[in-house]
């Protein structure tokens, strides 16, 4: 493309339906044209990636440029008259560099902070008074790291309401309200993994106090915490949560087993906690997939499937839980199994998470003996994966997309994927929200699950706005200790029968 002049040394667009089309050409080279303004018309070229604007006249670069131009990864404003940057410069997240050599530019926005792609910025031949002289020397990441750190932090968010789903349940008395959290694990939280993150926002000392305000905020009868380190749960959540009436159970990554006390003080895992007041304690349980695996002669049939499913550590925790006397709670619903996984992350090993989903559920089966089950989880799966559909459905057949990697999985490969939970999602009649946000994923990985046959789904916590969220390049950050968004429901048992005993 090549826009002429117009009278006034700005551009003016030569074939708008090109722009707003799909076109072969995704950079705009006018340096050393003349340029006194930059026409807003510009906006219209939204596929662009890359704007060269040096060796102008330019004085300003228009706030609205920023706002539709995000698709921007180079930016060169270079050798013109340029005394300030636009705040709005903050909104171009995709950029990776920007160039305003020589201009006469005094102070960066703070704003420029939110750029965190950003790998070369050349302000050299500025007379910047801010940030500071002893800062512009370290170089372009000690100075994104000045301005990112120096942010002010957006307004904090409404609380959560709860929203009511059955009229015809009441979750007075009866009720049982659950919540399910991932927690971010403070070895995962590093300034590599979230580049647009606040030092003082990533400091698990600032994300640990925010993550137990959050959670007692909503007054849970159980409450399911994953990525939790194991010198957390014993030195940090189980003592401050027994100051709020909980009890808890926890489980590691298998790695654990084979670690000295002190390396294994980092490792996460699954966190259980329940209210003392309105549920004693029978038996907990800890789940490792591998181990199941490694006592199934038909898995290992398939060496590299085998060893596929065998080098991933993850684990589940379950507690069977008796109710305390409550008007409200019935017989039927005397015991209560709640279990709580972190299934495997990596999308290149979906079949994986199916495998370790199965084992899960079988496991399940066997240990609750069809009592009812209240199952949190970050499956790491969205919404059309086959755990999805395991789940929702009880059964994947062997020849799932998710499947498609050519490994075998003893008779799982041969018979497909079943079972006989009964299970229900909390959430799925309002469309499964987004859990996950972080700078290069928004979706759906968590979930609570419940026995659809005794329990009725009296409220759930309200979903986030994904609108609200835009204020934020990622998760975590100011108001947002973890990268997930915690869930919740209120469960109210079904009257199933009149006489006692479970089904």
């Amino acid at each position: 493309m090549d826009p002429s002049n117009n009278d006034d040394g700005g551009i003016i667009e030569d074939d708008q339906g090109e722009a707003e089309g799909e076109s072969y050409w995704d950079a705009l080279d006018l340096s050393g044209v003349r340029l006194r303004a930059l026409s807003v018309n510009i906006c219209h070229y939204k596929h662009l990636t890359q704007l060269y604007l040096n060796n102008n006249a330019l004085e300003s670069l228009p706030a609205v440029v920023c706002l539709h131009l995000n698709n921007l990864r180079d930016l060169d404003l270079s050798f013109n008259l340029l005394t300030s940057l636009p705040q709005e410069v903050g909104e171009l997240t995709h950029l990776e560099n920007l160039l305003f050599y020589s201009n006469r530019i005094t102070a960066l926005p703070v704003e420029m902070g939110r750029l965190w792609r950003i790998k070369e910025i050349g302000h050299g031949g500025n007379p910047l008074i801010y940030p500071p002289a002893d800062v512009l020397p370290g170089g372009t990441e000690v100075v994104f790291a000045y301005l990112r750190d120096s942010m002010p932090p957006p307004p904090v968010p409404l609380p959560r309401k709860w929203i009511p789903v059955d009229n015809t349940a009441t979750s007075r008395n009866g009720g049982i309200k659950v919540i399910s959290y991932n927690v971010l694990n403070e070895a995962y939280a590093t300034h590599q993994m979230y580049p647009y993150c606040p030092s003082w926002a990533l400091d698990w000392k600032h994300r640990k106090n925010q993550v137990l305000r959050q959670v007692l905020a909503h007054d849970a009868d159980i409450i399911c915490l994953q990525e939790v380190a194991v010198q957390e749960f014993s030195e940090f959540f189980k003592t401050e949560l027994a100051r709020a009436d909980y009890a808890g159970v926890f489980k590691p990554k298998s790695r654990a087993n084979t670690m000295s006390e002190k390396e294994r003080r980092t490792v996460d895992g699954c966190a259980i906690f329940y209210r003392r007041s309105r549920f004693s304690f029978e038996k907990d349980y800890g789940i490792e997939f591998s181990n199941v695996a490694m006592g199934r002669p038909d898995m290992r049939e398939d060496v590299e499937g085998f060893n596929r499913v065998m080098t991933r550590d993850n684990i589940a925790v379950a507690v069977k839980l008796k109710a305390l006397p409550n008007p409200g709670f019935l017989t039927e619903a005397a015991h209560l199994y709640v279990v709580n996984s972190h299934i495997h992350w990596d999308p290149r090993f979906a079949d994986v998470k199916l495998v370790q989903t199965q084992i899960l559920l079988e496991e399940m089966e066997r240990i609750t003996n069809r009592d009812p089950v209240v199952f949190c989880a970050d499956l790491n799966s969205t919404t059309d994966s086959a755990v999805y559909e395991l789940l929702e459905k009880a059964t994947v057949n062997p020849d799932h997309q998710d499947l498609q990697f050519g490994y075998k999985y003893g008779r799982y490969s041969s018979k497909g994927f079943h079972h006989n939970m009964a299970l229900q999602s909390a959430y799925k009649h309002l469309g499964e929200p987004m859990t996950n946000y972080t700078g290069d994923f928004k979706g759906v990985l968590d979930y609570i699950w419940f026995s659809g046959k005794r329990f009725k789904l009296a409220e759930v916590m309200e979903p986030v706005n994904p609108e609200s969220l835009k204020v934020y390049p990622g998760l975590p950050y100011a108001h947002h200790p973890s990268d997930h968004l915690m869930l919740g429901c209120t469960l109210v048992p079904k009257k199933t029968s009149t006489h006692g005993g479970s089904k």
